[in-house]
């Protein structure tokens, strides 16, 4: 069993995130939220539709993403439903084009409205959501090397668990334990990523010590901030774009555009191994 401070050398585990890393979220995102609009507009129609005209569907995504950037979840100490409060924020998006002058009727309509509008969002993200390209095949060379695998994902507990459970994560982290959700950490009283905790904790699952570990994601704020101030072995930068880290954020070790390229930069870290 490892020990904090037990003397080690070498690659022994990756940590990985979900979100963008492992499955393209965002990119799963774009038709979820179409259906979204087209279920908001739909479902306004079907109860007379707005004085103002046909719902702006631009509009409405734009507003609902801006009031969605600022509060994902309900942050009171006795919380919403997830699924109830993104409902409201695609209603009171919807409301900015209802007149002042359209009363009770129109704001039960726009209730209604923005509970369709979550409902198809989650319907379709998670009818269609998968892993990534190559991310199988990066998690099985990982394993085929020797090295221990811990997923550590951000995000609300049940938003996060129903993707997972969408993508069958289990069938890749067959251990309950190898899978650490940031939300669930914050309900326990700890942190999500960049915090040193979470990686620390992931350290325990995989019995090793942060400098024998390496974490890939996408977020430089969370992913690469957070393998830098867990001081972990490496900490790879999954850059689609290919652009370079503003020079004042954290610098990854390592940059590869998916995680397709994982497996290289796991062969190049054990090779480093081999000839110290």
């Amino acid at each position: 069993v490892w020990r904090a401070g037990a003397a080690a050398m070498g690659l022994k585990a990756v940590f990985l995130d979900f979100d963008d890393t492992l499955c393209a979220t965002s990119e799963h995102d774009v038709p979820a939220f179409e259906a979204a609009t087209a279920a908001a507009a739909a479902a306004l129609s079907e109860r007379g539709g707005l004085a103002a005209g046909p719902v702006d569907r631009a509009r409405l995504l734009a507003d609902f993403r801006a009031m969605f950037s600022r509060t994902p979840w309900d942050p009171s100490p006795d919380p919403v439903e997830v699924g109830a409060w993104r409902g409201a924020l695609w209603a009171r998006a919807l409301a900015l084009q209802v007149p002042p002058s359209e009363g009770e009727q129109a704001a039960a309509a726009v209730a209604a409205a923005g509970e369709a509008a979550q409902t198809a969002f989650d319907g379709h993200r998670l009818a269609h959501l998968v892993f990534a390209p190559g991310a199988r095949e990066a998690v099985a060379h990982a394993r085929a090397r020797g090295l221990a695998l811990v997923m550590i994902t951000n995000g609300h507990h049940r938003v996060q668990r129903d993707k997972l459970a969408a993508v069958r994560a289990h069938e890749l982290f067959p251990d309950p334990n190898s899978i650490i959700v940031g939300g669930e950490e914050v309900l326990r009283g700890g942190e999500e990523k960049p915090s040193r905790s979470i990686f620390l904790k992931a350290c325990g699952v995989a019995r090793c010590a942060p400098h024998e570990a390496a974490h890939v994601g996408d977020s430089l704020a969370t992913d690469v901030q957070g393998g830098v101030g867990a001081a972990l072995r490496a900490s790879v930068w999954v850059n689609p774009a290919g652009t370079p880290a503003p020079p004042d954020a954290a610098q990854p070790t390592h940059v590869i555009r998916s995680i397709a390229g994982l497996s290289d930069v796991i062969d190049a870290l054990l090779g480093e191994d081999a000839e110290t």
